[in-house]
């Protein structure tokens, strides 16, 4: 069962759809699925409603709010989590859909970007996971939220030392090279 943070009101969140009353059990879905199927079928629901294609609507920051929620104080599935992290990367990297910037939303990214950062502690911990596809997502996650370049340096060395995969050790490579 997925913790629903007290706040929004999910009927009356904007998402591409309308209303984004289908994101808790979405959420729920995606993080205690069993199969990749399952967890992939979840995932789609969300990005292509709440954040498509990098544009982001209103109801993207509680999106962002639930599942970092979720991967940091339950026990999701390793599925769940790889997937979540690949949906909290697109937000991350999003920007207002046009029709969130006629509206005036103009800095929702910002406020997607600030909510997740709350979660950067956990973050950090996910880059020291012994499944590949979650240090790859959380080293994505961290590269873009994490201010502190110093730390995210540290953190990219530290995946470079163990046995992490092929994939995350790239990653970490990229990050090195890019300060």
């Amino acid at each position: 069962m997925t913790f629903i943070p007290e706040g929004p009101d999910w009927n009356v969140l904007r998402s591409m759809i309308g209303g984004a009353a289908f994101v808790p059990g979405a959420v729920s879905r995606m993080i205690n699925a069993t199969t990749i199927e399952d967890a992939s079928k979840a995932y789609w629901e969300l990005d292509n409603r709440v954040v498509v294609q990098q544009q982001l609507f209103e109801s993207a920051v509680w999106t962002a709010i639930l599942v970092s929620d979720a991967i940091c104080n339950e026990m999701p599935s390793d599925v769940g989590m790889r997937r979540a992290l690949d949906l909290l990367v697109e937000i991350a990297e999003g920007e207002p859909d046009q029709s969130e910037l006629a509206l005036g939303n103009r800095d929702l990214g910002d406020v997607c970007r600030r909510e997740l950062s709350r979660f950067l502690p956990c973050f950090r911990g996910l880059a020291t996971n012994d499944d590949e596809h979650i240090v790859l997502g959380a080293l994505d996650l961290l590269d873009i939220l994490e201010v502190d370049r110093q730390r995210l340096r540290e953190l990219a060395e530290a995946v470079l030392r163990r046995d992490a995969g092929p994939a995350p050790k790239a990653r970490a490579r990229e990050i090195l090279d890019s300060d």
